[in-house]
Formats: C-alpha cells, sequence, structure tokens
C-alpha cells in the first residue's frame, strides 16, 4: 500500500500542477475547450499507467507534453485515415470537433494548401507547429523528441520548399494571365 501512497503524491506533486500548461497546448492542437480536455485526461491516464517508467524530480511537464502530443498524434491519423477512407463532403460536418479543427485545409487557399500537402509530413507538422501554432523550435523539438538543432532545420527547410512551391505557381499563373506578343506570320 506504501507504494500505491508513493504512486499518488508523485502525481499531485508532479504531474497536477502542470494541468492548465497542458490545458492551454491541448486547446492549441484541438481548438476545442472539449477536446482539450479529454485530451488531458487522456494524458494523465497514460502517464499513470506509465508512472514507473517516469524518473521523479525529471521534467514532469516535458513529459507529459510528449505523452500529450503523442496521444494527439496518433488520434490526428486515425481521424484522418477514417476520414480520407469514408466521409465526402457532405458528410465533413458529422466529424468530431477536434478533427475540424486540425483539419487546416479551410485556413489557405489551394495553392498554399497544395504547397503544405507537398511537404514531407515531419518539414509539415514542423511549419504548422512554429507558423499556423506560434510554438518556439524548442517546443516543437521537444514535441517530436528531436533535437532543437533538427527542429530550426526542418522550419528552414519547410520554409524554403514552401516558399520555392508557392514562386513557382504564382509564376505558372502570371504565365497564364500575359498576353502573347503579338508575332507577324
Amino acid at each position: 500500500m506504501q507504494h500505491h501512497d508513493d504512486l499518488t503524491r508523485l502525481f499531485t506533486q508532479e504531474f497536477i500542477p502542470c494541468e492548465r500548461a497542458l490545458l492551454a497546448y491541448a486547446y492549441k492542437l484541438t481548438h476545442s475547450h472539449a477536446d482539450a480536455q479529454d485530451l488531458v485526461q487522456d494524458t494523465f491516464i497514460k502517464a499513470f499507467k506509465n508512472i514507473d517508467k517516469y524518473h521523479q524530480n525529471s521534467n514532469a511537464k516535458a513529459w507529459l507534453l510528449k505523452i500529450l502530443y503523442n496521444t494527439f498524434a496518433t488520434q490526428y491519423r486515425a481521424k484522418k485515415n477514417l476520414h480520407e477512407l469514408s466521409i465526402d463532403d457532405s458528410q465533413e460536418s458529422q466529424l468530431p470537433s477536434s478533427y475540424r479543427a486540425v483539419s487546416f485545409e479551410s485556413d489557405f487557399s489551394d495553392e498554399t494548401l497544395s504547397a503544405l500537402k507537398a511537404l514531407p509530413e515531419e518539414l509539415r507538422l514542423t511549419i504548422l507547429l512554429c507558423d499556423v501554432h506560434g510554438y518556439k523550435t524548442e517546443e516543437v523539438a521537444l514535441l517530436m523528441g528531436i533535437s532543437e538543432a533538427t527542429s530550426r532545420t526542418r522550419l528552414h527547410k519547410a520554409r524554403l520548399k514552401l516558399r520555392r512551391k508557392l514562386c513557382s505557381e504564382l509564376d505558372l499563373l502570371k504565365a497564364k494571365e500575359l498576353p502573347l506578343k503579338n508575332t507577324a506570320c
């Protein structure tokens, strides 16, 4: 019974104080208070189940944020796969609010959306977390389980590829709009 009391004390002293930060981050991911609360609850459940993997007096917030992000990413992928397999436009309103919130498609022009979708997943996720959701590269590194330098490199590469793709599409659009020179036959 002593072990259970120690785990409860650890949980209340190190994990519960992080709840506000977890809720804020979950809300940034889901854009829904209810979904954010559910995500934090799932995070605490997973944390408690895996509490033996936590090193006491280490960075509890970082550990919990990593669990929260991984939980979100897993749920998002499952919802995305379900959406791609079986949902047409008329059924989109039936999706859970968390899917609609992370579906960034309505926030961008068709050209930008196409350019974002063309990016490799790790670059797309990095640029969305930094430039759309406002996370710092250090936070993105923590969330993705990569070094800060890798996070900055991915952000740089993502911006560069996105810029090149958008510029080439812009050049194509300009070329289509310009009248052909009047040439004599």
